[in-house]
């Protein structure tokens, strides 16, 4: 590890006080320390400030806080910004995990040692909501090499087709990751777009390693709208002009998917028919 390695770490935060402090005190516990961690409140309720005020008022973390939730686009931009350029490392968690203690020093140690890497991403080991390990992983071990790397956006494509980088997992060159924007348009699914445009500046790798801890708990949110899910995918199709080789695999998967979709309505439809039940 090079002595100047600088890392800032920033917690996008919104209504979860418990789980905020054991994400914070997680990073505050690192074998590496970062040099600067920030928390982008999403405008909570007090209570969630009052959870961590000690750590901020003694200058262990500093608070970026809203008046009101401005969504999940407007908090990424705050991270992903020109003013967060300028530290070599960046790495964007969520406030319900936990990272482990060797986490950053791995993490950066891994693009130090791969300096055309513009990104790396890890495993997880899954635990409950009150913290508890699950003896479960987020992704299976035997079905993942020990490191994998995408090259180009074919590369990412084809591994969502199949599989996925968990986004709060992910550490980044600032200087390549702030240059890169959000696509609105994709709504919850907007991490998938900006990693098919972040390995546009160089390639992304994945260490099958669970450096992190992923909270299965009440309230998580991992539904996308029909709209998200088809403007992702006409991305993906208007890809194929520039990946011939990708027309057979993402005209297969676009259309399972939206097959599924239909059913899944179709679905919906007959059980509303049912007696007792209003269409």
């Amino acid at each position: 590890m090079s002595q100047g390695t600088e890392i800032k770490v920033c917690i996008l935060s919104y209504n979860r006080p418990d789980y905020l402090r054991e994400a914070l005190l997680s990073v505050l516990r690192q074998t590496l320390s970062p040099d600067a961690v920030e928390i982008y409140d999403n405008g909570s309720d007090e209570a969630v400030f009052e959870s961590v005020r000690d750590c901020v008022e003694d200058g262990r973390a500093a608070w970026s806080g809203s008046e009101r939730n401005n969504g999940v686009h407007w908090n990424l931009n705050r991270v992903f910004c020109e003013e967060n350029a300028r530290w070599p490392f960046l790495y964007a968690m969520h406030d319900d995990d936990r990272i482990c203690p060797t986490f950053l020093e791995k993490q950066v140690g891994f693009l130090e040692r791969n300096p055309s890497v513009v990104a790396v991403a890890c495993n997880a080991s899954e635990i409950d909501a009150v913290g508890n390990y699950l003896n479960t992983f987020l992704h299976n071990p035997k079905r993942r090499k020990d490191v994998e790397y995408y090259g180009d956006v074919a590369d990412v494509v084809r591994l969502y087709m199949r599989t996925f980088l968990a986004f709060p997992s992910i550490v980044y060159r600032s200087s390549v990751a702030t240059r890169v924007p959000f696509r609105i348009h994709f709504g919850q699914l907007l991490d998938v777009g900006f990693l098919m445009d972040l390995v546009r500046k160089g390639p992304i790798a994945y260490v099958n390693q669970p450096l992190r801890e992923y909270r299965q708990h009440k309230g998580q949110s991992h539904t996308s709208s029909r709209n998200d899910w088809r403007n992702l995918e006409d991305y993906q199709v208007s890809l194929v002009k520039e990946y011939p080789q990708l027309f057979p695999p993402i005209n297969a998967y676009v259309a399972k998917r939206r097959a599924y979709r239909c059913m899944k309505r179709l679905g919906g439809f007959l059980r509303s028919m049912e007696p007792g039940k209003s269409p």
